[in-house]
Parts: structure tokens; C-alpha cells; sequence
């Protein structure tokens, strides 16, 4: 029995939680034992998969950095937002890590946006994976470090600045440490394995060497079921958050639209509810189960989040895409580069009901369609199994 330790350190959004929740059930029937270092504790109780698992707290870098760029282009610059600026700060947060692996002593760690954990674990004997989508698993061996997207001259000067400073920082921890020097900072992720779960054409890099994709182990099956009319009208869902102006601008494009449509809000008020709700128009606070719901739609509306945007191309669904954070914008521009669907930014809102007529348009209905053809993906349950059965190959050898 191998004691497997599943870490998740930065980030915010579902995904990481799903494909643990996806691989814990596979570990168990093996035998094996596993925990999880979490971010965000607050919706385990949420996800049948990881009540198997012993659950604890991630250690988290707290302070706010003044200094750091508020709209990140590349991983270095994210990382100056969590203690990458700071020496004594990092070299805190490595010991944390440190201590910890050294109490649970792990056989794989298992890292879903995890670069702290990574940085900790460089001279154990233990077994190092990745996992995440292609943003979660930067180029490694590389410098500079890629952007996210084409960026100025001048903002590229600023990455380029921030990759040195946060390389400087590393160094002089991993010599606190005693650990082997760190020549570049994408060399934080070398792992014995990196599992890509995404679709080759929405890779948020470009990869300079070959890559292998491993599909998606989650699948968001339960939850409510879309309850469409039959009018023959065109049929919309839309998973956006409330409140604000991209909700507002949401719920005002769909019902100028002339479609019907269904809306999950995560959060949304019973106030807001009453308000919005009409004859063609439903919202549900409570998650639906996406595979069916996408079956039955004829496009999608969403913050660009990769599991949702992936489980509707895959389905054959043109996307609309309203993006809120860097991670998202740039999946985003994979997508809309796909000709399967159209980005409206937050400060754009006024193009949302243009957007959604051209994705509701045949040719970008027809694209969404090829584009689904091609990738006949393999079941998420056999994902999570063939990762699973690697891990043991790993840990045999």
C-alpha cells in the first residue's frame, strides 16, 4: 500500500477539486492510501470522491503583495503574488511544506498548481507528478517563461524582469534549504510526470517539445436537469456568476435574444431569483448536470472555465465567453482561435448579444460540431484509471 498525497495550492476554481475527486476513488480500490492538501476547504463535503480521503489544510501564503502586477501575463508574475518576492517569506513557506511531507511522508505527490509544494519536494526520495489543465503545467527547462497571450514589448520587458527577480528569490531559498541550485524558475516544475488533462488545440502553451494529453478525468454528471418548453425555440445555458455588470448583461442579452434559456448562479439571492425569472428565462442556484444539459442546448454561455468550456466543445457547443481572471482569458483565446466560440470581455459587455448570435449562426454551430468529431474523448472514468495505474508504474520503478 503506497500513501499517495494530493496537494492544490494556488487557484481558485472547481477543477482542481474535481479531478481529485475523480482519481481518490481510483486510488482506494487499489489499496492504496491518500490525502489531500487543500486550498479551499469549504465544498469538499460537496464531492462524493473525496470522502475517502484524509483532508487538511494547504499552506497558504497570505499577505497581499503591493508590488506584484495586478493583471499577471505569465506564471513568474503570478508567483510574485504568493511569496515569490520575498526571501525569508518563500523560505517560510518551503519549511511548512517541508514539515508537513516530512510528518505525512508520501510515496507520489500528486501536484495540481502546486509550485511551493514542488519547490519543497526537490531533494526528497518520494515520487513527484502534476496534474491540471495546460495552465496549471508550464513548459519546463525553458527561459524566459512563455505569457499566457501576445503582450507588448513593454509588458513583455516586465515579465522578463519579474522571471529574474522571482529566480533570485528561489535560488537563495533553495540554498537555505540545501538544495541543488535552480538554474532556471521553470525548472520548479520538473516532475517525474506531468498528466495534461486538456485537448491538444486548448493547451494554454505552446509546447516546445511533445507533450502527452491524457483527456479529462472529471465529468460534471448529477445535478439539475435542463426543463426545455418544446417551443422550438433556440435553447441557451448559461453558467455565470452573480452579482454584477456581466450577470446583468447576461440575463439582458438571453432575453433579448428570443431563446429560451436556463441559468445556473451559483449564489444567487431568492430576491434576484423572483426578479429575473420569466416564461423563458429559468435560473437555478444549484449546479446542473452539464453532460445532460449540453446534450440539449444549442450553445453556451460561461466564464471560460476549462472543464465546462471542454465538456461543451466536446459536445458539439459553440461558447460564449466572459472571462474574469487571466487564467480564463487565456483558455479563452484557445478557444475563440478554434472558431468555436466568441470572447466578450468585462469591460465590453455591450457585445454580448452580438456574440451569441454568432455563435448561434449555422457556421460556428457547424465548426462546434467538427470540432467535437474529432475528439471522441475517452471516458472520464477511464481517464482516472489509466492515471491511476500510472502512478502504480511509477512508484514500481
Amino acid at each position: 500500500m503506497a500513501h499517495i498525497v494530493g496537494v492544490w495550492e494556488l487557484g481558485g476554481h472547481l477543477g482542481h477539486l474535481g479531478r481529485f475527486a475523480a482519481l481518490v476513488p481510483q486510488f482506494i480500490e487499489r489499496g492504496h492510501r491518500v490525502t489531500l492538501l487543500l486550498r479551499d476547504l469549504a465544498r469538499v463535503q460537496h464531492m462524493e470522491g473525496l470522502k475517502q480521503a484524509a483532508i487538511m489544510q494547504a499552506p497558504l501564503w497570505m499577505p497581499r503583495s503591493k508590488s506584484a502586477p495586478a493583471h499577471p501575463v505569465s506564471m513568474p508574475e503570478i508567483l510574485q503574488h504568493y511569496g515569490y518576492l520575498s526571501v525569508p517569506g518563500l523560505h517560510g513557506m518551503v519549511r511548512a511544506w517541508s514539515d508537513t511531507f516530512e510528518a505525512l511522508q508520501p510515496d507520489l505527490l500528486m501536484c495540481d498548481l502546486a509550485p511551493t509544494a514542488l519547490l519543497a519536494a526537490r531533494d526528497r526520495s518520494f515520487v513527484c507528478t502534476s496534474i491540471g489543465s495546460g495552465y496549471s503545467i508550464p513548459p519546463t527547462n525553458i527561459t524566459p517563461m512563455p505569457t499566457f497571450r501576445e503582450v507588448s514589448p513593454e509588458v513583455r520587458s516586465r515579465s522578463l524582469v519579474a522571471e529574474q527577480k522571482v529566480s533570485r528569490v528561489i535560488e537563495a531559498v533553495a540554498e537555505k534549504m540545501g538544495q541543488p541550485a535552480i538554474n532556471h524558475v521553470s525548472e520548479l516544475f520538473n516532475v517525474d510526470e506531468a498528466f495534461l488533462c486538456t485537448l491538444p488545440e486548448l493547451d494554454h502553451y505552446d509546447r516546445p517539445q511533445p507533450a502527452r494529453y491524457w483527456g479529462l478525468p472529471t465529468q460534471a454528471k448529477g445535478g439539475v436537469l435542463p426543463n426545455w418548453s418544446g417551443s422550438g425555440r433556440r435553447r441557451v445555458f448559461a453558467y455565470v456568476k452573480p452579482p454584477g455588470a456581466h450577470f446583468d448583461a447576461t440575463i439582458q442579452a438571453l432575453q433579448q435574444s428570443g431563446c429560451e434559456a436556463e441559468v445556473y448562479a451559483p449564489g444567487i439571492s431568492r430576491e434576484a431569483l423572483k426578479r429575473y425569472a420569466s416564461d423563458t428565462l429559468k435560473i437555478s442556484a444549484k449546479p446542473y448536470d452539464l453532460v445532460k444539459t449540453f446534450e440539449t442546448c444549442d450553445a453556451v454561455i460561461c466564464h471560460a472555465g476549462h472543464e465546462t468550456v471542454v465538456a461543451a466543445l466536446v459536445a458539439g457547443r459553440p461558447v460564449v465567453l466572459i472571462p474574469l481572471q487571466m487564467e480564463q482569458y487565456a483558455f479563452a483565446r484557445r478557444v475563440e482561435a478554434q472558431g468555436v466560440g466568441k470572447i466578450v470581455a468585462p469591460d465590453a459587455l455591450s457585445a454580448l448579444p452580438r456574440a451569441l448570435e454568432r455563435v448561434l449562426d449555422a457556421p460556428c454551430r457547424e465548426r462546434a460540431r467538427v470540432f467535437a468529431s474529432r475528439h471522441k474523448v475517452e471516458s472520464p472514468t477511464s481517464v482516472a484509471r489509466k492515471i491511476a495505474e500510472h502512478c502504480e508504474h511509477l512508484l514500481a520503478n
